[in-house]
């Protein structure tokens, strides 16, 4: 990874109906916040992982999210949402 480049995974679990439409209005307003939701109902990991769970919202600079829905048959989509070049410090 590039220098200063950090990684957070938020887990969203939804019904089957309108899971992906949710995830993208949550990575929507993530990127209009400049704020990583908490992961609800996650336990934390082996410490060994090394993986931190976001227990609380937190803060952060974001210029991209990444949106992956995965559904039943192969029916998969990923989507890369970004802030608009103005918008960017």
């Amino acid at each position: 990874m590039g220098a200063g480049l950090r990684l957070f995974c938020v887990l969203i679990h939804a019904s089957p109906e309108g899971s992906e439409e949710s995830a993208l209005i949550l990575a929507v307003e993530s990127l209009r916040r400049q704020e990583i939701p908490a992961t609800l109902r996650a336990t934390p990991p082996d410490d060994s992982l090394g993986v931190a769970v976001v227990g609380e919202p937190l803060r952060i600079g974001m210029q991209h999210v990444l949106v992956n829905a995965f559904g039943f048959g192969g029916s998969n989509v990923s989507v890369v949402v970004s802030r608009p070049s103005a918008e960017r410090s």
